[in-house]
């Protein structure tokens, strides 16, 4: 029984770690800051870098389809 339980456990690990990526990470937490700023310039000036870095990562992965695809299941998973 404990081996299956910490069989489990591992599994469920390596599932949840599948599911990160470093690129859809910073740019989620881009998104956060995002979402809070409060005054019109800060919010112009974050959804604009925002923007500019998920072009630059769409940019870098998109002859990479492994890749990209890991990043966008990541990204969907943060959002």
């Amino acid at each position: 029984m404990r081996r299956i339980i910490t069989l489990s456990l591992f599994l469920i690990s390596l599932i949840s770690c599948e599911k990160r990526h470093k690129d859809a990470t910073e740019l989620c937490g881009c998104y956060t800051e995002l979402h809070r700023a409060v005054a019109v310039k800060k919010i112009n000036l974050i959804g604009d870098s925002c923007a500019y870095l998920h072009v630059e990562i769409i940019e870098r992965l998109k002859d990479n389809n492994e890749e990209m695809e890991l990043f966008e299941a990541a990204l969907i998973n943060c959002q």
